[in-house]
């Protein structure tokens, strides 16, 4: 295939502006490292505006590089990433967005053509990329972003070395081999080494490759979950801003990982070790465990075991789970310490990768040279000592401890040592298991967009778990995935998982791009869904997985289940789904149920369980329920007043539902493969024929059902029950001989069957205290009535001024005044409301009237 080169040239030149003196201290500490507050550092700036992934063209030192590169975002990042942010004002909070579609947290790796033996990895965007170029004299250079404040878009590169990072004083491993819990292995890897002095080291690299421990032709893929403390956001803050500290910090840990991921693939340790990150949790918030009262500020020891343990309990328990993670980072930034050491820069127990609680790493993260620490403890996690406690020299390789060369390799030790450890994973009852071998899928083509070579159902299984698959919800079109995929578990429970990766077939001829549902620009291979080979457990790890079920019913059969999963290979672009079932009975011993409960009796403690539940007390679900015959497998519950039934539950599997018919999973199956399998497909029976069941081979066949009963309703309109038997001869029919349902008292069978009158309609007159007629109806609710439907009556239409009429006022009442005068009295009168032609009128206005008698009343 040919590849087409897009140069980028990145040309050095000289400073225009003064960029190591308009940096702040915690600036040049992020940027170049400890040394830098002391002494100035050599770099250079240079300017990638045109970056477009693909080549890089660079010149360091005076050399010419060309490096070919290629997107490895989906060999870093898990399918099933999550993002989760401990803030404030929340809890654990999964955020919407999926780095993979964060085009400046792309990840990428390259190999130079000329001249070759140089590797490059990178993270980021043009305006915005933190790498590390490793050359092919073991020399190391980090390409770091400058600050926008000072030059946007302009980057420094600069030589780190080993040996300036782990020096004593910025770094003092307290590594300790007195806590290795298997000092056996160091034994074996030390008499191995010593063994290198007899023989070349071209045979020795060949011996270990027949271990077949970890070799090229097997893939190790170690799931890591990053978590930041709030510490690192305060730092990531105070240099890049309110807008942007917890993107830059989410893309500063990404490229520490990328790079770490490249020294771990580098030729002296002569492995295929991939890093793939499972979660990323950045902590605004301290969470309870992890205060800085519960490991003193930073002290090692208690802030390594107290993250480790905080680590294990967010985990998933069970290592099938898609969340789960083989090794757990913290970035902190507290200046860690240990009694009195100072420069403490790292700290990962030994030998600890697999276990629950001991596979974790600790390590200071406010410089980007973190990464050789990360490299380093992570070493140490999975088997290393130090060079020099070993059979190789101290001034060696990436696993020398407080001095060292700065060189990029491994010392002969540090492989054999890892190969050893990780060889031993589960071989003993005292180590943790192989952790390792249940890594997700080997890292696909990078060439292939991620889309075509994960279904969407694969993401949601990845993201959710086995038992999840991608589901439509209520008028959602499947082109909107490219926004957010919904997933379920098969029952009543959605959720988001994440937009679409790239190249998710989203409609005919159509893959999603940029989150939009578009054209494909290369013809789509349609493939088919084919089934798995039938599995005793299913993908849920359902609790009655490989297990024969215990007898609930009367007359019901045993089975256990068996899954099969139309993954094999999973369909897409348009391919058909597998036809036939996906779950199968297989039949544990031949005696039918019995002296357990009645279909009608397991149906009505059913009905009397859910009618307990909030949202059956609403519509009034009875304790009572219906075996229906036009659907016998499911669970049928009256509900109150009414003819209405609800189905609930599913009946047991293995309750019969007909002629050698059984159910399974909700939905009446025949027995087939001579009565030893139920469901499935006729196909996958064998030759061999089986002795199981023959009785019910034999059962025999109901008679017709007899009429229904009288309905137990006596009014009219009122709810009852009737029921209906059936015969059968010789007691091995199948199912129910008495069936029961809701009926109505048949209110046509009554003559002069009245309903209640209606009320009065309103009267016809249409003028004041004139006469008209109102009517009211009734209804005939039988057949034949007597009488009429119709009755009519005189009335009159009275107006409120004419109700009635007041007659003159009468006299005043008679003042009664003291002899002096001096006291005040009342009088009073009245007038009467009268109408000639209602009774009890009403009149507009007051019948009596109350008012102060005047002084001259007095006088008189």
């Amino acid at each position: 295939m040919k590849i087409c080169l897009f140069l980028l040239i990145i040309s050095f030149f000289k400073f225009i502006t003064p960029i190591y003196e308009g940096l702040t201290n915690k600036e040049k500490l992020h940027l170049f490292g400890k040394n830098s507050l002391k002494v100035r550092p050599k770099f250079e700036e240079i300017s990638i505006n045109n970056f477009n992934g693909r080549s890089l063209n660079i010149t360091i030192e005076g050399k010419k590089i060309l490096f070919q590169i290629k997107d490895a975002s989906l060999n870093l990042y898990d399918i099933g990433l999550h993002h989760f942010l401990y803030t404030n004002n929340r809890s654990k909070n999964l955020l919407e967005e999926h780095v993979y579609y964060d085009k400046c947290s792309k990840v990428y790796k390259g190999e130079s053509t000329t001249p070759k033996g140089n590797i490059i990895s990178l993270t980021g965007c043009k305006n915005n990329l933190r790498g590390l170029i490793i050359t092919n004299e073991n020399k190391m250079y980090f390409i770091h972003p400058i600050p926008k404040k000072i030059n946007y878009g302009n980057h420094v590169i600069h030589k780190r070395s080993i040996s300036e990072v782990l020096s004593p004083e910025n770094h003092d491993c307290i590594f300790n081999k007195n806590y290795d819990p298997f000092p056996e292995d160091q034994i074996e890897s030390d008499t191995l080494i010593s063994k290198l002095k007899k023989i070349k080291k071209l045979n020795f690299i060949k011996h270990i490759n027949k271990r077949d421990i970890v070799n090229e032709e097997n893939e190790i893929i170690i799931e890591i979950a990053i978590f930041a403390d709030y510490l690192m956001i305060k730092h990531f803050y105070d240099i890049y801003g309110k807008d942007d500290h917890i993107k830059e910090l989410k893309r500063f840990v990404i490229a520490t990982v990328n790079n770490v991921d490249s020294l771990y693939k580098h030729q002296t340790l002569n492995s295929n070790i991939h890093f793939r990150i499972k979660r990323i949790d950045i902590m605004e918030k301290e969470p309870l465990e992890l205060e800085s009262t519960k490991h003193d500020n930073g002290e090692v020891n208690k802030l390594l075991k107290t993250f480790c343990e905080y680590q294990q309990k967010m985990k998933p328990t069970n290592r099938n789970d898609p969340k789960y993670w083989d090794h757990a980072l913290l970035f902190t930034g507290y200046d860690i310490y240990g009694g009195e050491l100072k420069n403490i820069a790292g700290f990962a127990p030994v030998k600890g990768m697999c276990s629950e609680v001991r596979s974790c790493t600790i390590n200071e993260g406010i410089d980007f040279g973190s990464v050789f620490v990360v490299t380093h403890e992570i070493g140490h996690n999975l088997g290393m000592y130090h060079d020099g406690q070993n059979e190789c020299h101290t001034d060696c390789c990436i696993m020398a401890p407080s001095i060292g060369s700065g060189k990029t390799k491994w010392s002969l030790c540090s492989s054999t040592e890892m190969k050893i450890f990780v060889q031993k994973l589960g071989t003993e009852s005292n180590r943790p298991p192989n952790c390792l071998k249940f890594s997700a899928k080997k890292s696909k083509n990078i060439g292939v967009l991620p889309g075509q070579d994960y279904t969407v159902n694969e993401q949601c299984k990845l993201f959710h778990g086995k038992c999840w698959n991608h589901g439509l919800r209520s008028n959602q079109k499947l082109e909107e995935i490219c926004q957010m995929i919904w997933c379920t578990d098969g029952g009543e429970k959605f959720r988001t998982s994440h937009p679409a990766l790239e190249g998710t077939y989203c409609g005919k001829g159509k893959v999603c791009f940029s989150g939009k549902c578009v054209e494909s620009k290369k013809n789509l291979t349609i493939i088919d869904g084919g089934w798995s080979e039938w599995k005793s457990k299913s993908y849920c790890n359902l609790p009655d997985d490989d297990q024969c079920q215990n007898c609930q019913i009367d007359g019901q059969i045993i089975i256990k289940k068996e899954y099969r999963y139309c993954d094999n290979p999973f369909p897409n672009n348009g391919g058909k789904l597998c036809n036939g079932d996906n779950i199968r009975g297989k039949i544990c011993n031949e005696k039918l149920c019995s002296k357990s409960e009645t279909i009608q009796q397991y149906i009505d403690n059913i009905c009397k369980i859910k009618s307990k539940l909030e949202k059956n007390i609403e519509i009034n679900m009875i304790e009572k329920g219906l075996h229906f015959e036009h659907d016998l497998c499911k669970v049928w519950c009256f509900i109150k007043s009414s003819t209405s039934v609800r189905t609930v539950d599913d009946m047991p599997d293995g309750t019969p539902c007909g002629h050698n018919s059984f159910c399974l999973n909700g939905e009446c199956k025949s027995l087939i493969c001579n009565g030893t399998i139920l469901g499935g497909n006729i196909n996958d029976c064998t030759t061999t024929q089986n002795k199981y069941l023959k009785s019910l081979l034999k059962t025999s066949e109901w008679e017709s059902w007899l009429s229904w009963s009288k309905c137990t309703s006596t009014k009219c309109g009122e709810i009852g029950y009737k029921k209906r038997k059936r015969i059968c001869k010789d007691s091995t029919c199948p199912g129910i001989d008495i069936q029961e349902t809701t009926c109505k008292f048949d209110c046509t069978k009554i003559e002069n069957n009245w309903s209640n009158w209606s009320n009065w309609l309103e009267c016809s007159a249409t003028e004041c205290d004139k006469e008209g007629k109102q009517i009211r109806t009734r209804k005939c609710l039988s057949n034949k009535c007597i009488g009429s439907e119709i009755e009519s009556q005189s009335c009159q239409k009275f107006c409120l001024k004419n109700y009635g009429k007041f007659t003159e006022w009468s006299s005043w009442s008679k003042c009664n005044f003291t002899k002096d005068c001096q006291t005040s009295s009342f009088r009073k009168r009245r007038r009467d409301c009268w109408s000639t032609i209602i009774p009890n009128p009403v009149c507009n206005g007051e019948k009596e009237e109350i008012q102060l008698c005047p002084r001259s009343e007095c006088i008189k």
